[in-house]
């Protein structure tokens, strides 16, 4: 609970004091700046909204039952592979790619995660947490998974919401208090220049 308020008001007076560092001349009255602040408002309040349903899903799976499994495969994807894995994981972003399986009333599930892995960053950073992740969640470890009663196919290894969705939340409030206070700011120019007209 204190990351998300610390995600929501760290923010808004980070772009409180920048604007006030910036300056009156910025957020005078400037009619062809409105429209691309309206957008970054918009833009701003989407993330923000799915930033919140994020964390409040992941929040609710904290809450899901949890059984023990066992990890079948540990490999970095997003780099050539060796010979016998399949070519497609050699495509897209380096993330861990840690594949595992549960049992759930004595019917086998089958699960993969890449264990909350940001997926974004410089590649040999990428490449770094993606080794360290695949060394501490290695072949024939036992987990805890955390499955979905309504669906036990659904599951997660790490339930919890993860820093990305805290700062996707953090950076939707960023944008959302700059819009405000330029649309907010050249109101109030508007009114005082038609006020002396």
């Amino acid at each position: 609970m204190y990351v998300l308020i610390c995600s929501i008001f760290l923010p808004i007076s980070i772009a409180w004091v920048l604007s006030l560092c910036i300056g009156q001349r910025f957020f005078s009255y400037r009619p062809k700046l409105r429209i691309p602040f309206y957008c970054l408002l918009i833009i701003g309040l989407s993330m923000v909204f799915w930033g919140y349903t994020s964390i409040k899903k992941r929040i609710k799976m904290q809450q899901w039952p949890k059984v023990e499994g066992l990890i079948t495969r540990s490999l970095i994807q997003g780099i050539k592979q060796p010979v016998g894995i399949e070519p497609k994981l050699e495509e897209g972003r380096t993330l861990p790619r840690v594949e595992y399986t549960y049992s759930i009333e004595g019917k086998e599930y089958q699960g993969i995660s890449h264990v909350n892995a940001p997926g974004f960053g410089p590649s040999n950073t990428q490449m770094q947490t993606a080794n360290k992740l695949v060394k501490f969640w290695h072949k024939d470890k036992v987990i805890q998974v955390w499955y979905n009663p309504e669906n036990p196919a659904e599951s997660h290894l790490i339930p919890g919401p993860t820093w990305v969705m805290f700062v996707r939340l953090s950076f939707g409030m960023i944008l959302i208090t700059f819009a405000c206070l330029y649309l907010f700011t050249s109101q109030k120019r508007q009114k005082e220049t038609s006020n002396k007209i």
